[in-house]
């Protein structure tokens, strides 16, 4: 057995407190997941949920990290904005666009 933490390079803060989960966050938390499973970047990008983060006018939040960006008043389309530019693809060719998995229509 190791000792050493397994923790992919990218991770996604979404506040799911009682503000931005009620304006959202919630559900941009398990779009994210879902968007995540369908990229099949599980391995690379970790979805966590927070409790509140004290920034309530900005509600609902995102966190990106390692760079500590911070987004607020986060929307369907800002999230998914968000995704692409996280997964986007190291080589310098045609990047594909990033296409809404089946679920997200489930989740709006």
């Amino acid at each position: 057995m190791s000792n050493k933490l397994n923790l992919p390079p990218k991770t996604v803060l979404v506040c799911t407190g009682s503000k931005c989960g009620s304006k959202g966050g919630n559900n941009h938390y398990k779009s994210l997941r879902a968007m995540t499973r369908s990229a099949g970047k599980k391995d690379e990008v970790q979805i966590i949920r927070t409790a509140c983060s004290g920034n309530c006018k900005m509600a609902p939040l995102v966190g990106i990290m390692p760079k500590n960006k911070w987004y607020g008043q986060v929307n369907n389309d800002k999230v998914v904005k968000l995704f692409g530019k996280l997964i986007k693809p190291k080589s310098k060719g045609k990047k594909k666009p990033f296409k809404i998995p089946s679920t997200m229509e489930k989740i709006k």
